[in-house]
């Protein structure tokens, strides 16, 4: 019986606490992580996403009501996802996880807006759990409401969801409303409500970023199937794939990440992140985009490391434009018919 009950300890699975990088007050990395835990014992400054889905149609926002057993605002209603960047990984990516996660939802990435940068700093639980965070808040614009039925939600983190009208929601925090996690809207997280009223606004003379504009796009996999419900469509918030030449690093790198990456690579690596002729890249991003139909595997090992940045030269990077510039400058020489424009110097 000993060795039965030792055998079965041996073989339980030890579910290690998640880690967060450690930010100066100013939301730089300072080069260390710390367990979940820690971080909000010590007070430290870290980042996490906060991910809000707006139905156009109706002016409502999603919220989630947080499960009874989370260690802050249990039972409370709050934003549709949200969640902490574990250390190494990149907000945008966390914030598509974190839907994936907690909602059921899948989406690219052209379907989250960062409308701005909010520093929470707050302390709960008699003084047990110090919350220094800044969190990088999404939107994301659907047309019409998505059906309740359509959510897979994750039990230890979500117990239900419902839609409530923007204005409505926003009276709810101003009289600080106990059944819900309390924001200050008329500070910083203010900026959520003034966007989406902006945009809901049909007065003429005010300006205002329509997002009628935007290219309207059916995903129906995106969600839970249900029955006589065509899919989710959102509103695109900037194209999916930049330019050639837009971005060469990530856009949530900073200078301290690439310095503790760039120091631990031999010196004809650090060459090559240092030269003209590579893209750095995320190998987070490369696992969550791996299952979409439209993603190249450019041919670099992409196994996990220490680190979540690495290099790609520009002629893996670049490889099916450049070989569609090839065929169709072959396809102009041929057309112009003199051998001077088929022999390219």
């Amino acid at each position: 019986m000993e060795d039965a009950a030792a055998a079965a300890a041996s073989s339980a699975v030890v579910v290690e606490e998640e880690r967060l990088d450690v930010l100066n007050k100013i939301g730089q990395k300072i080069g260390i992580s710390k367990p979940r835990g820690e971080v909000h014992r010590d007070g430290d400054y870290h980042r996490a996403v906060h991910v809000w889905i707006y139905s156009e149609s109706t002016q409502e926002l999603l919220l989630q009501r947080r499960a009874d057993c989370k260690d802050s605002w249990p039972g409370q209603w709050d934003i549709s996802s949200a969640g902490h960047i574990s250390a190494g990984d990149s907000s945008l990516v966390s914030a598509q996880r974190e839907l994936q996660e907690e909602l059921g939802i899948s989406l690219p990435k052209d379907a989250f807006e960062l409308i701005f940068i909010y520093l929470q700093e707050c302390v709960i639980n008699d003084g047990k759990f110090i919350n220094n965070e800044f969190n990088d808040v999404y939107l994301v614009t659907t047309v019409d409401p998505i059906p309740l039925e359509a959510f897979i939600l994750q039990e230890t983190e979500v117990s239900a969801v419902k839609y409530i009208s923007f204005e409505e929601y926003r009276s709810l925090l101003v009289k600080e409303d106990p059944d819900y996690v309390p924001y200050e809207v008329d500070e910083q997280y203010g900026q959520l409500f003034e966007i989406i009223r902006r945009r809901s606004c049909l007065d003429e003379n005010e300006a205002f970023l329509a997002t009628t504009d935007s290219a309207i796009k059916l995903l129906p996999e995106a969600t839970k199937p249900v029955s006589g419900w065509k899919g989710l469509e959102y509103k695109a918030a900037f194209p999916m794939l930049k330019p050639p030449g837009a971005n060469f690093y990530p856009p949530d790198m900073d200078k301290k990440e690439f310095k503790l990456w760039n120091d631990s690579l031999t010196e004809k690596e650090q060459n090559d992140a240092m030269g003209f002729f590579t893209v750095i890249k995320r190998h987070s991003e490369f696992s969550l985009d791996s299952s979409s139909p439209n993603h190249a595997v450019h041919g670099t090992n992409h196994l996990m490391t220490a680190h979540d940045l690495y290099s790609v030269p520009y002629s893996k990077e670049y490889n099916s434009f450049l070989r569609k510039a090839a065929e169709l400058l072959h396809e102009a020489g041929d057309l112009a018919g003199s051998p001077r424009y088929i022999e390219l110097y």
